[in-house]
């Protein structure tokens, strides 16, 4: 009996200091956008009903249809606060920028306390939300909850992986009159269709391509027959699509300036809208793309009614109608451009081809114009990338703390 009365009592310690240091929290950014003496303002029966209906950190809950095992579940908690510690929200007018998961818990709670009060008309509810406008602003409130979603896509994007998984988190905010309103993160995991297909020399398997789009959530990418084909008479079957793992390998080492993350979405991008090149009864090119700028083909086959990916091939490689047309002009085999290592992004943006009218002439004329511009549109990509700070810290987490696999049991 005194055992379990020892741990009510450590509770109630507990439960008092926290709240303690909430208020203490609370007054001081009341005190640093309203002046000292904010938060005094308000009479004590206010205060004890703030803190019922306050706004509780980001929880992370799990989808109970998601296998993701708990150390996966652990991961993607530890890198959400500490990217939310890192990010902040701008309020303006040269005051001081909040931390994302202070404004979440805290400034989120001042404005819903300046949305009750602003119908009182005595004197301190007044003064109260008159020293605190400038967080209870519409602009100030839209940008905190751009960040937020800006944050939960980008990490479900980060950790989304063809082969193994797709990640997506969705943003649930429940209030309650009693408990407060709960900061709910629900994260969700999806493994792709596994299939093996035929081949002569025996069975390889392949992943479903899909993805998580923020309307239609996760969807299995498909092209129309009429797109694959224009002689079939199905116009509107959707043709599922497939990816072998060499393809995503030779994707990744090719397009070498990009995480694989951003790799994959201008994959999916490409797929969603392709631009295909028949070369044989059942065979085809679908041109990847990085906004609207060709770098090289997925290699398609039609196996009865689906697209398999098979591999990639960079805009010179041999099996490319601009490769063709390099080997043409400059009698270059497949070793020596793999020697000169023309076969990826990186060598071009490192090379300074534009500055070389010899060479921007032969590369213009093969078709490779996205090649010689490549240190120009890339650069302008990547600089667009690593101003979405989130992406840059979520990307700094990854690279300390590898990702998890996702599930207890991999394919």
């Amino acid at each position: 009996m005194a055992k379990k009365k020892n741990e009510q009592v450590r509770i109630q310690e507990e439960q008092a200091r926290y709240r303690k240091m909430y208020f203490e929290k609370l007054q001081n950014y009341c005190d640093s956008y309203g002046g000292k003496g904010t938060l005094a303002l308000m009479p004590r029966k206010f205060l004890d009903a703030l803190y019922k209906i306050r706004i509780h950190p980001l929880k992370i809950v799990l989808d109970p249809n998601s296998n993701i095992n708990p150390n996966s579940h652990k991961y993607v908690h530890k890198l959400l606060y500490s990217v939310m510690h890192s990010m902040k929200v701008t309020i303006g007018d040269d005051l001081p920028d909040v931390r994302l998961d202070d404004f979440t818990i805290f400034c989120r709670t001042i404005i819903g306390l300046v949305s009750i009060t602003k119908n009182i008309h005595e004197p301190w509810a007044i003064e109260f939300n008159k020293r605190l406008a400038c967080l209870s602003r519409e602009d100030v409130s839209l940008r905190a909850s751009r960040e937020e979603l800006n944050l939960l896509r980008s990490v479900g994007m980060m950790l989304s992986n063809i082969q193994t998984g797709i990640v997506w988190l969705d943003y649930n905010l429940t209030i309650s009159e009693t408990t407060g309103a709960d900061n709910i993160a629900l994260l969700y995991f999806k493994k792709p269709a596994l299939k093996y297909f035929k081949f002569p020399d025996g069975s390889r398997p392949a992943f479903r391509v899909s993805w998580y789009f923020i309307i239609d959530r996760f969807v299995e990418v498909t092209i129309k027959s009429s797109l694959w084909n224009r002689d079939t008479p199905f116009v509107d079957l959707r043709l599922a699509i497939y990816i072998q793992s060499h393809a995503l390998q030779r994707l990744w080492e090719r397009i070498d300036v990009y995480p694989h993350s951003e790799v994959q979405v201008n994959m999916i991008i490409s797929l969603v809208n392709p631009v295909i090149i028949r070369t044989g009864k059942n065979t085809g090119l679908i041109e990847y793309r990085i906004n609207e700028h060709k770098y090289g083909y997925l290699v398609c086959e039609y196996i009865d009614g689906d697209i398999l990916i098979k591999t990639f091939l960079f805009l010179t490689n041999n099996g490319t109608p601009e490769g063709q047309k390099l080997n043409e002009l400059t009698g270059l085999k497949k070793e020596d451009k793999k020697y000169l290592a023309i076969d990826r992004i990186s060598s071009f943006i490192a090379s300074n081809i534009e500055q070389n009218e010899l060479l921007k002439k032969l590369f213009m004329e093969c078709g490779c114009e996205s090649l010689v511009h490549a240190a120009e549109h890339l650069q302008f990509e990547k600089e667009k990338f690593s101003k979405l700070e989130v992406s840059t810290l979520i990307a700094e987490y990854i690279k300390n703390e590898p990702v998890p696999v996702f599930e207890n049991e991999v394919m």
